[in-house]
């Protein structure tokens, strides 16, 4: 391996940080302003009514549409995170070191041979992609990229569905419930955002 080839490594090993990191500190922040909604929407309710306010629905809104919004920066970083991956394991077939996909190899197998010896697991058991909830949503970035704020913007709408019903606004309430089918619908069953795959030499790009 020379010197370039370790550089572009490197470099790429560093984008996968980068895109981890800058999901991690996006959830924090999400979950922080979460909290101050959540202590305006107290405020925003009536206790002599037992009601939500217009304070209240204007909040719950705000909570929707932070958590949708959520959920797509979600997906898209997981997708960039998805294409790094893939793209150090061409590089780490090209030079030779193999560092990164390792780690995803012992989850999924419980075993995994460096360059230096073999890994496996300490005690009888089950990988870590064998197990609940990984067997289910083997990546991380999904589970707190999307699956998270999926599910508070459902907390959100559920808000916003309870107010409505209790003001007797129940034809505004099935809006809200068709919205967040729809939502449901983009999210987890609509066609998804394509995930990059290592392709073979026959289908790249210009391959005859």
């Amino acid at each position: 391996m020379n010197g370039q080839d370790h550089d572009a490594q490197h470099l790429i090993t560093n984008r996968i940080y980068h895109e981890d990191t800058l999901l991690t500190q996006r959830t924090y922040n999400f979950l922080t302003l979460n909290v101050f909604l959540g202590a305006a929407l107290i405020v925003g309710f009536d206790q002599s009514k037992q009601q939500v306010t217009a304070t209240g629905y204007f909040v719950a809104i705000i909570g929707v549409i932070v958590a949708a919004l959520q959920v797509a920066l979600g997906r898209r970083a997981a997708t960039a995170i998805s294409f790094w991956r893939t793209y150090i394991r061409q590089a780490e077939k090209h030079t030779g070191l193999h560092l990164d996909h390792l780690l995803f190899q012992f989850y999924d197998k419980g075993e995994v041979k460096t360059p230096y010896g073999t890994i496996t697991m300490a005690s009888p058991g089950r990988p870590v992609t064998k197990t609940f909830p990984w067997n289910l949503m083997p990546s991380t970035n999904i589970l707190y990229g999307v699956l998270l704020p999926w599910l508070v913007e459902t907390v959100w709408f559920a808000v916003l569905v309870a107010s409505l019903c209790q003001t007797n606004a129940r034809w505004l309430a099935i809006i809200a419930l068709i919205v967040w089918i729809l939502g449901f619908w983009i999210t987890w069953v609509w066609p998804l955002p394509s995930q990059p795959e290592d392709a073979p030499a026959s289908r790249a790009p210009g391959a005859a």
